[in-house]
């Protein structure tokens, strides 16, 4: 069944007029709006064994079940700049779905919810069109506040700190019931045969699907921190990221307990060019005793709630690399271009990444001066949202690639856990570029997933078929 969306990207409410300055635009030029629409179908064919009494039989029944539904939504955004500080933003989101299907319940002579043998309502199909409409309101609030600290010392004239706090609140009411005392009537409520109060939704077997009962009054917190110097003497100066550290959490007015979410906290700043630092930690204003979160604040101090530290991880890295000894020798003309000579003595000559045929831009993957590359990355882990259960993790992880050659390439890869002091795991990949084919080996010596791959392939997609393989190992189940 064909299905069809109409989509209309973000416009103005109420454009500008042609040739008006844009800077004597009024509040509501900055209303925007997108919409769409979708039409939905699906057919569903199926056989069903009912037993036939008369026959003593089972006879297979075809079942033809087809669903449609229309939705429509659109969006409207605004924001401000309240004197020229605050900037605020504010998204109102509608949604519509139409069904010209959907079931009903059936009701006794006292209008009583009528049961199955599974105790569920009994319902009956009705052609008719129904409509249900939902929506959301977001708005957002944020500024920027500086701080200019001079030094003056060995260089560094001064340091900037830039305060990003912002705040943000979003509301969807619950459908499912009142909403400031109007009943948008989606869902049916009454008592059943057995005396039980039961609520029925008419579009939970559409393709809209039921109703969500849930309620959205949240607001979220954060706070941005970057730190900045600036560097240099008179009019040679420069401006370098020193760090940056960001908070956020959040606070659910809908929830009846445990209202405060977690803190999430994160640092990042950069050593060098090649070595960045990343820290975060996660902390959790509320106890926890058997098993679980209670309402109940963790500690106090001078009664400010203090919060508990449930998760933390650090993680860095950096690379080295290497190039080969002497000067790239000049081009050959091309008649006088011969393939490289892959055995001989001089593999770190930078004339190895320059003898390589030019007719293939493929063949120019690996011909820089660069010998080898070294990557590094350490990572550690600690998880205690459970106090009495904690666990932590620290991992090494290498990378080492060796151009022999402008065609022949190593790399190994390796994980250890430091804390255990042993390698998780490690495998070594070798490739040889052959023109047209390509040659690849890779060996994984240890650990669960110890096997060993080779495959000789032609390198154009449309004759990826046309490869000699072999494996070996734990994985290929032929052992070692």
């Amino acid at each position: 069944m064909p299905n069809i969306s109409f989509t209309r990207s973000s416009k103005p409410l109420v454009a500008l007029k042609t040739g008006q300055d844009a800077t004597k635009a009024k509040w509501y030029n900055n209303i925007y709006f997108s919409a769409g629409s979708s039409l939905k179908n699906n057919q569903n064919i199926y056989y069903e064994s009912v037993y036939n009494a008369a026959a003593d039989s089972l006879e297979w029944l075809e079942r033809n079940v087809q669903k449609s539904a229309i939705t429509h939504n659109a969006s409207f955004t605004s924001s401000q700049k309240i004197l020229g500080i605050l900037t605020t933003s504010q998204t109102l989101s509608l949604d519509e779905g139409w069904v010209v299907k959907y079931d009903m319940p059936v009701y006794d002579d006292s209008g009583r919810f009528t049961l199955d043998e599974d105790g569920d309502i009994v319902t009956q199909e009705v052609n008719d069109f129904k409509a249900r409409h939902t929506g959301s309101f977001t708005m957002s609030a944020q500024t920027k506040a500086y701080g200019l600290f001079p030094v003056g010392i060995a260089g560094l004239q001064a340091v900037r700190h830039v305060i990003t706090p912002s705040v943000s609140m979003t509301f969807r009411p619950d459908f499912t019931q009142d909403i400031f005392g109007w009943d948008p009537g989606y869902i049916i409520r009454g008592i059943d045969t057995a005396g039980t109060e039961r609520t029925f939704d008419p579009l939970t077997n559409t393709m809209l699907g039921s109703l969500s009962s849930y309620e959205t009054r949240s607001m979220s917190l954060s706070l941005s921190n970057l730190f900045q110097a600036k560097l240099g003497q008179g009019d040679k100066t420069r401006k370098i990221d020193l760090f940056t550290l960001n908070s956020s959490t959040g606070y659910n007015f809908a929830a009846d307990s445990l209202n405060w979410s977690t803190i999430s906290t994160t640092f990042r700043t950069q050593v060098t060019k090649k070595i960045t630092i990343n820290l975060n930690a996660t902390h959790d204003l509320y106890a926890y005793k058997n098993n679980r979160r209670i309402n109940e604040w963790n500690k106090t101090w001078n009664g400010i709630p203090v919060p508990r530290l449930t998760s933390a991880s650090a993680s860095t890295g950096f690379s080295l690399s290497g190039k080969r000894f002497g000067t790239p020798r000049a081009q050959a003309a091309p008649d006088s271009l011969a393939p490289p000579d892959t055995t001989g003595p001089d593999l770190l000559s930078s004339s190895f990444s320059q003898r390589v045929d030019k007719t293939s831009p493929t063949e120019m993957e690996n011909t820089g001066s660069e010998l080898w590359t070294a990557n590094f990355g350490l990572r550690y882990t600690l998880s205690q949202t459970n106090p009495l259960k904690r666990t932590e993790s620290f991992f090494m992880t290498t990378n080492l690639t060796i151009n022999l050659t402008s065609k022949w390439k190593i790399t190994y890869t390796n994980s250890m856990n430091l804390l255990e002091k042993k390698i998780v795991s490690q495998s070594i990949n070798v490739t040889r570029d052959l023109h047209c084919w390509q040659l690849a080996f890779s060996w994984t010596p240890s650990g669960y997933g110890k096997q060993y791959s080779l495959m000789i392939n032609i390198k154009s997609p449309t004759l990826s078929d046309i490869k000699y393989e072999e494996r070996g190992g734990r994985r290929s189940n032929l052992g070692w």
